[in-house]
């Protein structure tokens, strides 16, 4: 099976190996980024916490870490879906996280939440999953090389 020339991984710092799970953190297509869903877990799938604050918290980084990787930030984000393992009683303490990531008065994402019953790890609370558009950077144009010098005839 060919690859594909315009779908690129992109590997970031700080996101935990996704490779035995069959899946990529971050893929590039063009100027499209899509992260996947992103927990609350560090660099070794280590659950930070059984509060869903800091879960939030650790989720945003983890997709900020995918984004910084991709030459962006959070402030590229066209689209987000949230996954919330208790919707009714969570919903507000992550909004609250959110402002602190992604300032209201800024260009914001799309965005879906949708509560659900479980999700990879029996502790987790929130997953986000994120695509930004990122201009890809443009190779730098090689120069010409000089044309030599014409001698003159006397």
């Amino acid at each position: 099976m060919a690859s594909n020339p315009a779908r690129r991984s992109v590997k970031a710092a700080g996101l935990a190996d996704s490779a035995p799970y069959g899946y990529e953190q971050c893929i590039r297509v063009g100027d499209l980024v899509y992260v996947a869903g992103q927990v609350g877990v560090d660099d070794k799938y280590n659950v930070v916490s059984e509060d869903l604050t800091a879960q939030a918290r650790q989720a945003f980084s983890n997709v900020q870490h995918a984004l910084k990787a991709a030459g962006g930030g959070l402030q590229d984000l066209v689209s987000m879906t949230v996954f919330l393992t208790d919707i009714e009683r969570d919903f507000k303490d992550f909004i609250a996280v959110r402002n602190q990531f992604l300032k209201p008065g800024t260009p914001l994402p799309t965005s879906a939440a949708i509560g659900i019953a479980k999700l990879a790890f029996p502790t987790l609370k929130i997953e986000i999953q994120a695509v930004a558009a990122i201009p890809q950077k443009k190779p730098a144009a090689k120069k010409k090389p000089a044309k030599p010098a014409r001698r003159r005839r006397r």
